[in-house]
């Protein structure tokens, strides 16, 4: 269990005196400590990275709400430090008594709470991402501002491209709460709705569009916001080897050129239009620039690319297009960073990817999609561009 360390943090960054780097502490802290309330043996380890020694009474006023096996906590639960005054709490879940992974903690009377995830490196967090967040419910965050801390290095800086990872602590949280308060959450899963958003763009003018499969994969009722308003959409065919998912509205649109016979050459200069984080960044569409570093994806998947253009979580879906105004790809995935760190002990730094939209072409075909071919032009301006696609983007909704 971490200490207060992450709401200090937290609260430098979100205060604007801390818009850069800044450092921390780099000595690891750690003790096997005995839950108070628990008869049996059931250690759990107590951690930080802190320049100041750990208080004892601190240390000997832990409870915890979950499992023991084996002498040591397991298992989804609680764990509560009292400092006189004031009580801290963790939600996580144990290995060996090891908080392992995605945790929720914060201060009993305060309603801010701080989500993180946790790389490990022979035992110890090497790196951690941290999201602050205001809880509304007993389960239901509003995530705000995030920042990666290096233990590595003694440094730690805003970066809010990571909220992906909120999600999983997220469903952590609102597990732990469905096991501890079974009626309320009963109650609650039964009149909750899953709701995934991110973005289409129309290939042909009587309303196909296409996106990312993952967007719409289980989900029954599909709409598009198209000029302020919600209209209905049908899923004709999606294939999720390739992560695509064709869609259609009744309704006469722009479509958008499409590449399919020209090879796209490593350094092509791509822009990508999209609905990243609505929740956060509101409503109106987001432009991003890059170039495609690379004509192959993860260990050489060459039905992507590789790509420096940032995506956020809502940008599945989004058309990946040259300086033309034509789409050669979609966008579809970032690299994990924990699994980068994990591998070689750095974090990646700008390394997406987009499903080639040839892929698309057969469920094209196979539906006789009257799909709009490139029509080469001069290359537009940054602002001719998404001016000339910004009307054939549209925001995906799911539930």
């Amino acid at each position: 269990m971490k200490k207060s360390l992450p709401l200090l943090l937290g609260a430098l960054f979100l205060s604007g005196c801390a818009s850069k780097t800044v450092s921390i502490p780099t000595s690891y802290k750690s003790k096997w400590v005995q839950p108070k309330n628990k008869k049996e043996d059931c250690l759990q380890l107590i951690e930080a990275y802190s320049d100041e020694p750990s208080g004892e009474n601190m240390l000997n006023s832990l409870t915890w709400d979950g499992d023991c096996k084996n002498g040591k906590g397991v298992g989804l639960g609680k764990s509560i430090l009292s400092s006189g005054a004031v009580d801290s709490y963790e939600i996580g879940f144990l290995q060996d008594g090891v908080s392992e992974q995605f945790s929720v903690s914060g201060q009993y009377g305060m309603s801010q709470i701080v989500l993180t995830k946790i790389a490990r490196q022979n035992g110890r967090p090497q790196v951690a991402w941290h999201c602050l967040a205001e809880l509304r419910g007993p389960s239901d965050p509003s995530v705000g501002d995030c920042w990666i801390e290096n233990y590595k290095t003694g440094s730690a800086k805003p970066d809010n491209s990571i909220r992906y990872f909120t999600a999983s602590a997220i469903s952590m949280l609102k597990k732990y709460h469905k096991k501890n308060t079974p009626q309320e959450s009963q109650v609650e899963h039964e009149s909750q709705q899953i709701l995934s958003t991110g973005t289409g763009f129309f290939i042909s003018n009587d309303g196909y569009l296409l996106t990312n499969s993952h967007v719409i994969d289980g989900l029954s009722n599909i709409s598009v916001i198209l000029n302020g308003e919600y209209v209905s959409a049908t899923l004709i065919d999606q294939d999720r080897n390739n992560d695509i998912a064709l869609l259609k509205i009744d309704a006469l649109v722009k479509g958008l050129p499409i590449q399919l016979k020209k090879k796209t050459k490593q350094g092509t200069e791509i822009a990508v239009l999209g609905y990243p984080n609505i929740g956060l960044q509101g409503n109106e569409q987001k432009a991003t620039f890059g170039y495609i570093n690379a004509n192959s994806g993860i260990q050489g998947d060459t039905r992507y690319f590789q790509i420096d253009s940032p995506i956020q979580p809502g940008n599945s879906g989004s058309p990946m297009v040259d300086n033309q105004g034509v789409v050669i790809g979609i966008a579809s995935a970032s690299l994990n960073q924990s699994a980068a760190f994990e591998v070689t002990g750095t974090l990646a730094q700008n390394v997406n990817y987009a499903v080639k939209i040839a892929y698309a072409l057969p469920m094209l075909i196979n539906h006789g999609v009257n799909y709009i071919e490139r029509n080469d032009q001069n290359a537009l301006e940054k602002t001719e561009l998404i001016e000339s696609i910004s009307n054939s983007v549209i925001l995906v909704v799911a539930e």
